[in-house]
């Protein structure tokens, strides 16, 4: 079949401009991440008793060792595809020896608000739309993921995952004056730590925010409905916060389907030096409610040195304070008894120089205030180095 010099040219043509479409943008991705490394000192006394750190990880599967260890190794891919409002990002992340592909989602940013599809986080809350390299302190809050550090498996903790499989969208709508409006939803397929599994379900989380000058205020609230299928849990699995040597009867969780419901505020607050949040969430799961609640305040120190004169080259220099509790509550008579947990850290972040680096040192102290615990409080000392690649 012979063919017109009059189509062959614009077909041609057309393919060109295709190719330099998806040439031209991966020219243009980014690459980034970073490295963190965690030092954990506990001096003797407090829980578990001294000494018997490492022990008592291995007990309860905990990972947290005394001394030097690394703790993530995490980099990140993203760029546009070639048309317009379309970008894509992938994120491969080493976790206390585990290697996993975190993020890979595609965007596409529109007059209606920002669409993710692909694995991507959770809306829900503040702390899960944080990630570990941006943390204020050392630590995720207690419900989210907290690290053990030998005396529990984590138990009323991680109430979801951060990340999950799907679709996400989120949009901002200014109002009147320094008033505007956020709200984001998904449906995503996601897990819950050691208690569920292949939870599919809807998120939505809606919100305000105020802002004049450098002061800014916001509020939001989060909920999360699922059904889930629910993990065998091991006769020797210790439950959050209760005493050592508990019994546990995991009859109730058998690998059955459970419907999920979580649900919490969240706030935030920023003006000049000073930063302050809080978030409360909660979770409803086959019988069995956990949650916890969180406040951490921050000052920072580079505004001050800025505005006394100094100019030091400091970014992000600050000083925090965070408390910390979560707790579960069976009320079935069957299962270990019911706990509460909390912590209280300070700490300060320090920039490095070249490479480029950040310094947190930390003291955390750890209660158990479970019912009819005896254990006393327990004080670690933590520092975190943090190395962008």
């Amino acid at each position: 079949m012979r063919v017109s010099r009059a189509l062959l040219l614009p077909a041609l043509a057309l393919c060109a401009s295709t190719a330099r479409a998806w040439q031209d943008p991966f020219a243009s991705w980014t690459a980034g991440g970073y490295a963190q490394f965690l030092e954990i000192n506990r001096p003797a006394g407090g829980l578990p008793p001294a000494g018997n750190l490492d022990a008592w990880n291995d007990a309860a599967g905990g990972y947290t060792r005394d001394g030097l260890g690394f703790r993530i190794a995490d980099v990140r891919l993203s760029g546009p595809l070639g048309f317009p409002g379309f970008s894509a990002a992938m994120e491969s992340q080493a976790y206390l020896g585990t290697a996993s592909l975190t993020d890979c989602y595609t965007q596409w940013d529109t007059v209606t608000g920002r669409w993710r599809l692909g694995q991507v986080y959770l809306p829900f809350g503040l702390d899960l739309q944080t990630s570990y390299r941006d943390l204020c302190g050392v630590q995720r809050d207690l419900v989210y993921g907290f690290e053990n550090y030998g005396h529990v498996q984590p138990w009323g903790l991680q109430l979801m995952n951060q990340r999950g499989m799907g679709l996400r969208w989120d949009g901002t709508r200014p109002l009147a004056g320094p008033l505007s409006v956020f709200a984001g939803g998904g449906a995503q397929l996601f897990n819950g730590g050691d208690l569920y599994l292949n939870a599919a379900g809807g998120i939505a989380r809606l919100g305000a925010r105020w802002q004049a000058g450098d002061c800014a205020v916001q509020a939001a609230f989060s909920a999360l409905e699922a059904r889930a299928t629910l993990q065998p849990i091991p006769s020797d699995f210790v439950p959050l916060g209760a005493p050592e040597g508990a019994a546990f009867q995991p009859t109730a969780l058998d690998g059955g389907k459970a419907r999920i419901l979580s649900w919490g505020p969240d706030a935030l607050a920023d003006c000049g030096p000073l930063h302050g949040r809080a978030e409360l969430a909660l979770q409803s799961l086959h019988g069995l409610l956990r949650g916890g609640g969180e406040a951490t305040a921050r000052l920072d120190l580079d505004w001050l040195l800025r505005r006394l004169g100094a100019h030091t080259g400091w970014t992000r220099a600050y000083v925090y304070a965070k408390w910390d509790q979560a707790w579960t509550r069976f009320g079935d008579g069957v299962h270990a008894p019911d706990s509460l947990y909390r912590t209280a850290a300070y700490g300060l972040r320090l920039p490095l120089g070249w490479p480029p680096a950040s310094l947190k040192l930390e003291s955390l102290n750890v209660g158990n205030d479970a019912y009819g615990s005896s254990l006393p409080d327990g004080r670690i000392t933590q520092a975190q180095l943090q190395v962008e690649l």
